[in-house]
């Protein structure tokens, strides 16, 4: 069994709606006593959406990273309570004032990749729990923000 850590950041101040990127690890579940069990990692620079978009995004892209990785039963944790039970969730249901037409497409391309896993669970985690997931999701932005030039 493996687990997936995933997180998601948005640097928005007006309606939370900014830079934003995400990240997020695999992980051997049968290793998790060793350092080194993460098997894979990823990280992204999104654009300028909210931060459910970049949660949303960071499930998708771990999905996708264990789906070439031929993994066929993970656990996924998250530290987004709107995305975990979404994901929890056979129908997307909208929750928000706002048109999430990007975060449906999104929602729906992660149901369609859960069909190709035998099993998946999700979990709500803190974010203090989801450390690695965190710290790359950052640096996402990071590397986005050393590349502006200030004139």
């Amino acid at each position: 069994m493996y687990r997936l850590y995933f997180n998601g950041i948005s640097k928005g101040m007006l309606d939370n709606i900014g830079p934003c990127g995400c990240g997020g690890v695999i992980v051997d579940k049968k290793k998790l006593i060793h350092r080194n069990n993460v098997i894979s990692s990823y990280k992204k620079y999104l654009g300028i959406e909210n931060t459910n978009y970049a949660e949303f995004m960071g499930l998708f892209y771990g999905l996708r990273c264990a789906k070439r990785l031929n993994i066929k039963n993970i656990e996924i944790f998250g530290d987004s309570k709107f995305v975990i039970s979404q994901c929890c969730n056979s129908q997307y249901v909208n929750i928000c004032n706002q048109n999430n037409t990007k975060i449906k497409d999104i929602y729906d391309k992660i149901k369609n990749i859960e069909k190709e896993f035998d099993t998946i669970e999700y979990f709500h985690i803190y974010e203090e729990n989801n450390l690695k997931a965190n710290k790359l999701a950052t640096s996402s932005l990071n590397e986005y923000f050393n590349t502006i030039k200030i004139i």
